[in-house]
This record gives C-alpha cells, structure tokens and sequence, in this order.
C-alpha cells in the first residue's frame, strides 16, 4: 500500500461527537501546527459538508503535514465545494498532496476537473523528463570530469617523462610521438628538445622530418646540409647516400628532403 492509499484509508477513528465540531473548527486556526493537523484529520472523518469552509484554509498552509491532512479530508467529503480546492492543491509543492488531489478529482471531479488533471498530468511527465534529463546531464559531467582529470594526469605523466628523458633526446622525441598528445603538442615539445640539441649546431636555415614526425636532417644557411646525429645514436648512415634508417618508425630517409 503506497502512501496516498494509507492516508485514504486510514483506520476510521472513534465517531466524533456533533458538539465537536467547533472545537475542531477552532483548532484549524491555533498555532500549534499539531492541532491544526489533528482537526483536519478529525473533520475530514467528520466528513460534514460543514468542514469544508474551515479546511480549506489549511491547504496553504506553511506545513505540509497541515496540507496533507487538509486535502485529505476534501477528498474524504466529497462534495461540489471541494473540486475548486482540490483543483489548487495539484499545484502543491509536495508530490503526495498532489496525488490525493489528483486521486479525488479523478473520482469525484467530473468535467469540471477533466482540464486540470490534463494540465497536472502534462507538467508532472515534463517534471519527471527533466529530472531524468537532470541525471544524464549530472552523469555526463561526471563522466567529463573524470576524462578531465584522466587527461591531466597523462599530460603531467608525459612533461615528467620529458624531463627524465631530456638528456637522451633519441629517447625523448621517441616517446613524444607516441604520446597520446596532439598534433600540435606534439610537435610543440619536440621543438623545444630540438633547441638544446641544435644549440651548437651552425645557423640553420630548414628543419626536415621523416613522415612519421621525427626530425632528421637539416639545412643550413650556407645551403649545405647534414643529418641530426645527436638525434641518430645507434644509427648508421650511409656515406654515399646520406640515407638512413628513421629511429622512430625504421623506414629510409635521406639527410635532405627536397
């Protein structure tokens, strides 16, 4: 049994007696949210056509439990007085208090009620999409946040591999490439190893790359040119034909690339 059912079909409580009636109805107005709550119970057990005057008052009022009884007592009377306040209380905050009205006017609303249960039902389907669309939205910044957090790691991960491999540069520009870094990354850090390594080296005038990234060769200003040996440790180059095997990728490259 849901909570509308149990608030419905609450356990009928002992009769009340006539002369009860004005004490309850005085209760609905003290201050004490308790006694507001109990004589909104109590008339709605009442269910005389009386009580509706005096309870519907209490279906605004600051307390929800206050509410809930208010409306379900409307909804236990019954009678044409209770469509207008019942049609209100679906614009309730609370969802339980919504569904009692709701409950009720489906039974005892008739044509009068048909449009307003329409229009509760249209905006409680667009409540429950956003909240669904809420979730997502939550689930796919966390699944951002992580790859965030992911990439971060990496990029702080491959500056600190550079660093170690800084005086192995062969090593270092090796490892850039098959980073997972961009392009431009990529190429950016491979740059600054090449400052260090070309330092001594005459002015040059062309930096030359195999197709796979790795640099190879230069040119210089005077139009001569030569491979990068600092980069070619290990590397044997063919004195005739100035070519060689890339240290990345193993395909031949010459030391000038027209």
């Amino acid at each position: 049994m849901g909570f509308l059912d149990s608030i419905l079909k609450r356990k009928v409580e002992p009769p009340i007696k006539e002369q009860d009636f004005d004490s309850l109805a005085k209760d609905t107005c003290d201050e004490n949210e308790d006694l507001r709550e109990r004589a909104a119970r109590k008339l709605g057990v009442l269910s005389d056509p009386r009580a509706v005057n005096v309870v519907i008052p209490l279906i605004k009022d600051k307390e929800w439990r206050v509410r809930t009884s208010a409306v379900t007592a409307l909804a236990k009377i019954g009678t044409p007085e209770t469509i207008q306040p019942l049609i209100a209380a679906l614009e309730d905050a609370d969802d339980d208090i919504n569904e009692i009205a709701a409950s009720a006017l489906l039974r005892d609303g008739g044509k009068d009620a048909q449009a307003a249960l329409q229009r509760y039902q249209r905006a409680k389907e667009q409540k429950q999409k956003f909240k669904v669309d809420s979730s997502d939205a939550a689930a796919i910044k966390q699944v951002y946040d992580i790859e965030q957090q992911a990439d971060e790691l990496l990029a702080a991960n491959t500056v600190n591999e550079i660093r170690r491999l800084k005086n192995n540069p062969k090593e270092c520009i090796v490892y850039i490439l098959k980073s997972k870094a961009n392009p431009s990354q990529k190429k950016a850090e491979i740059d600054s190893v090449l400052i260090d390594v070309l330092k001594s080296y005459s002015p040059r005038k062309n930096i030359h790359y195999c197709e796979c990234g790795f640099p190879t060769s230069v040119t210089y200003k005077d139009g001569s040119y030569g491979p990068i040996h600092p980069l070619l440790n290990g590397t044997t180059v063919d004195d005739y034909t100035h070519r060689f095997h890339c240290p990345n990728c193993g395909v031949f490259v010459t030391s000038q690339q027209d």
